[in-house]
């Protein structure tokens, strides 16, 4: 297995130590264009220009080590071996065979210097977060936490109408956080807690993205409403936040509300007379959330039409967020979804690394180079 420790640093460390030791859902995506949040006066410019002329299309990303079709890769590190965790994966006996031979609904696997190439831990690969419910887990980044200690936030996927839920997108049943543990070899292990926050009505937080511990201490996590809640879409990301020590405990996570972060939770906001105030983006689809440390930004990307790269940028986790900017586009290529930004491959930040999954081969079909001018 490959650590990157020659090309990626650790993460930036909190100001604050004292209390320390950072899944995508698929059921459907809303590509709508971008509102800012009422809640704030004045909107912020968007620094983000890439210099298009250099970009570089890498192609798809593979296992080398076997047949897997992977789906949605977000990005996270527990010390110095660096992970990418996939939402679904398809295992086929030959890479021209149609079926899967095994369908997991998440695996993990270790980067290598080769965006475009991935490791597996087993061939095929096994699940690496198993559900509480017998649904399909979807995990979003891995966040370090202490020593060999990560942890990963979760959408458990039910049936919606009795049919097996392998057999469609599903619908959220659970949402929560899970704790991953790497050993000295070997993939890290994962233990999936009971849902914290009712997917009906709260958004399903980590579910877009995690990030940190940040310079404050905290890891913010990112997260939007099912589309089934009442009144809501999957376009309007919301944010929480919690210290590393303290993430299996429910009541210390905090939620922005539009002016501060409190221990209140965010439940029905489209109808609770609120609905300007805690979602940071509204009417975009976030495939991924990071800091940029070129711009010394917070980026938040989508993929707009399925055929284009969006960005959107912030001073803080909790924006405000400038209006989105156009940073790649393709008129060959479509069905693109989940924009996952690599920040790791490239700590000065003048550089991104982007992976796309497409409908269709549902796999992650395009993996970008972006120069940032």
């Amino acid at each position: 297995m490959c650590e990157l420790s020659n090309t990626i640093v650790k993460y930036r460390m909190p100001a604050s130590k004292s209390k320390m030791i950072n899944s995508t859902v698929l059921a459907s995506v809303t590509f709508l264009l971008l509102l800012p949040n009422p809640a704030y006066s004045q909107q912020p410019a968007n620094p983000i220009r890439v210099n298009t002329s250099a970009t570089q299309f890498l192609g798809a990303q593979k296992s080398r080590n076997d047949q897997n079709i992977l789906l949605s890769g977000a990005e996270g590190h527990i010390g110095n071996t660096y992970y990418q965790i996939y939402a679904d994966v398809c295992q086929k006996t030959n890479p021209t065979d149609e079926a899967c031979s095994t369908f997991l609904a998440n695996a993990i696997a270790v980067e290598t210097l080769d965006p475009t190439l991935v490791d597996d831990y087993y061939n095929p690969p096994k699940m690496f977060c198993n559900g509480l419910k017998g649904g399909r887990v979807h995990m979003a980044n891995l966040v370090p936490t202490g020593g060999n200690a990560g942890a990963l936030w979760y959408v458990e996927l039910g049936s919606c109408d009795g049919f097996p839920v392998f057999e469609q997108n599903g619908c959220p049943v659970a949402a929560g956080v899970a704790t991953a543990t790497a050993p000295a070899s070997g993939q890290p292990s994962c233990i999936v807690m009971p849902g914290f926050w009712d997917t009906k009505h709260e958004p399903q937080f980590g579910a877009t993205a995690a990030i940190g511990p940040e310079p404050d201490g905290y890891i913010y996590l990112f997260g939007s409403l099912d589309a089934n809640a009442p009144g809501a879409n999957l376009s309007d990301v919301y944010v929480a936040r919690v210290l590393p020590g303290d993430v299996t405990n429910l009541g210390e996570y905090q939620y922005w509300d539009g002016t501060a972060f409190t221990s209140t939770r965010i439940i029905d906001p489209v109808f609770n007379g609120t609905y300007d105030r805690p979602s940071v983006l509204q009417g975009v689809s976030v495939g991924s959330v990071f800091y940029n440390a070129y711009y010394k930004k917070y980026i938040a990307l989508s993929a707009p039409g399925g055929n284009q790269l969006v960005a959107y940028a912030a001073s803080s986790p909790q924006g405000p967020y400038s209006a989105g900017v156009q940073i790649w586009s393709n008129s060959t290529i479509g069905g693109l979804y989940i924009p996952i930004g690599l920040p790791a491959r490239d700590t000065s930040g003048q550089t991104l690394v982007v992976d796309l999954s497409q409908y269709g081969p549902n796999n992650i079909q395009v993996v970008l180079k972006l120069f940032f001018e």
